[in-house]
């Protein structure tokens, strides 16, 4: 098993020469790259993991936007036993297609800030070290009736960032769902919501 995700994690280096050792892609330098709101009749769920590697609980965050910039939802989950930043990077994906699904939304675009996990799910490579789960993200994908996954700079991710973060502190592994902003992300949501040209 220890191999499998050996391999995975070189995959994920040579299929994203910009990322940096925990996962993410370095951040860009151009001051100009911003969170960009979704097409008309479209909703955007950008989604992120945090995950230190020095033990095995991880986050999982994702925030649902419209193409105004507006808040629709929100949800995080505690991960116990995570084994690498990319099986989080994949629960935070599942936790939100599967939120999709039950919330009802017809159009959505899903933004993160792993290359490896967005070059994985546009393919039909299947790692053997995530395989289950993989299966089950693309079971639940099937039943969305219009989607697209798609890769943003760690900087066009913020919102997705905070919420894994915050979810590093919670006192169970239960999934939360928000349906008004919590205070604790305001800030990261009000300036992606100044680059939205109304």
């Amino acid at each position: 098993m220890v191999k499998a995700l050996e391999d995975a994690d070189e995959w994920e280096q040579r299929n994203g020469n910009d990322l940096v050792p925990n996962g993410h892609p370095a951040p860009r330098r151009n001051e100009d790259v911003k969170w960009e709101p979704p097409p008309r009749e479209w909703v955007k769920c950008n989604t992120d993991g945090a995950w230190s590697g020095e033990d095995t609980t991880g986050g999982t965050g994702w925030v649902l936007r419209s193409e105004r910039g507006d808040v629709l939802w929100m949800g995080a989950q505690a991960i116990r036993c995570a084994r690498s930043a990319m099986e989080v990077e994949m629960e935070a994906m599942r936790g939100a297609i599967s939120s999709m699904n039950h919330l009802g939304y017809t159009r959505i675009i899903f933004e993160s800030d792993s290359l490896g996990l967005v070059n994985l799910l546009n393919s039909e490579e299947i790692w053997p070290a995530y395989a289950p789960l993989l299966y089950d993200i693309k079971g639940l994908l099937s039943s969305l009736q219009e989607f697209k996954i798609v890769y943003a700079s760690r900087v066009c991710n913020c919102v997705a960032d905070r919420v894994a973060r915050e979810s590093l502190s919670f006192g169970s592994y239960d999934p939360k769902l928000y349906s008004t902003m919590p205070l604790w992300v305001k800030q990261f949501v009000m300036v992606d919501k100044q680059s939205v040209i109304c």
